[in-house]
């Protein structure tokens, strides 16, 4: 068997180079050439003085946390450009808190998770890394139902 007949037989994929993959006999590369980290200067950090890192929900029977992971948070988007924020969390929402920027001629809308912390401090965990990055991931499942619509 030639070798394009068995890339056409198999479905498996593999690293050819930098960021590019073969999928059977499908060469996918990326458009552009993206940076690969976040510039420092763009990241910024939140005041977490006063929150008790196991209380992730704003809301508990009825009444406000204030101690909480997400009042904390939705209070830092009331200090910026958002025109409107959503306190979304439920089980099953697209996320935990949903902000609604407007400039002249852009509408920008920001999904957050907030997931509670590992820890009784702020801290450098992957397992916290992975536990957030696990729920956004499972929010974008209804990403395809706009398709059948």
């Amino acid at each position: 068997m030639d070798g394009t007949r068995v890339l056409r037989s198999q479905s498996s994929t593999c690293a050819v180079s930098r960021r590019s993959q073969l999928s059977g006999d499908i060469l996918l590369k990326p458009r552009d050439d993206l940076p690969e980290t976040f510039e420092r200067t763009s990241i910024r950090t939140i005041d977490w003085a006063g929150v008790d890192f196991a209380k992730e929900s704003r809301w508990r029977n009825g009444a406000i946390r204030q101690d909480s992971i997400q009042q904390q948070f939705i209070a830092h988007l009331e200090d910026g450009l958002a025109s409107f924020i959503i306190d979304d969390d439920d089980s099953g929402e697209s996320a935990d808190v949903v902000s609604i920027e407007e400039t002249s001629d852009t509408i920008i809308v920001t999904l957050w998770h907030c997931k509670y912390a590992g820890g009784a401090t702020a801290g450098q965990r992957a397992d916290d890394l992975y536990v957030v990055c696990g729920q956004a991931q499972k929010s974008t499942n209804g990403l395809g139902a706009s398709k059948i619509l």
